[in-house]
């Protein structure tokens, strides 16, 4: 996650956020007007502010081919929070986190902490990632479908890992 500083061509207002590329592609939207945001400024082409090679955006899909299958999975999560409903989605959300405890637990189990499992320490670990995408499809479907929420959590998420990095620090000066 970094910080980015846009300027949004739609209502000629800059935009500081915490964006995470590689996560949520190059596109996203201005939380003053609400319109497409284009984060070019940290596209790949560019460098030290020129740009290095061909700009392939397109108007009519308003995006590059650096934020297609960004695009894709957006959309498609979007249709599946729509079909269900945003309370419906909450509470698969909940039965997802139950499901992820549960195989942690029987992850530790298989590796020896706590009443044995019959299952090995491989597929246990391989229940807990299944658990893991399980969760973050239902969290990309809450997000798809409110948008602005996703800079708030941004920002909270980065202000958390740095609030445990500075604990990490005064724990290693003791």
């Amino acid at each position: 996650m970094t910080e980015i500083i846009e300027y949004c061509s739609n209502c000629n207002r800059e935009v500081d956020m915490i964006w995470d590329i590689e996560r949520d592609g190059y596109k996203a939207y201005c939380p003053h007007c609400g319109e497409l945001l284009m984060l070019c400024s940290e596209c790949p082409h560019r460098h030290e502010g020129d740009v290095t090679a061909a700009c392939d955006f397109d108007g009519e899909s308003d995006g590059c081919r650096f934020n297609e299958n960004n695009l894709e999975h957006k959309s498609d999560v979007l249709e599946i929070i729509i079909h269900y409903g945003f309370s419906a989605q909450l509470d698969q959300l909940t039965e997802e986190c139950a499901e992820l405890i549960q195989a942690i637990n029987k992850h530790k189990r298989a590796c020896g902490n706590g009443q044995p499992v019959q299952i090995n320490k491989l597929k246990a670990l391989t229940n807990v990632l299944e658990e893991i995408a399980d969760v973050e499809v239902v969290i990309d479907q809450l997000k798809a479908y409110t948008p602005d929420n996703t800079i708030i959590i941004n920002d909270i998420k980065e202000k958390k890992i740095q609030r445990q990095l500075n604990r990490i620090k005064e724990e290693t000066k003791e």
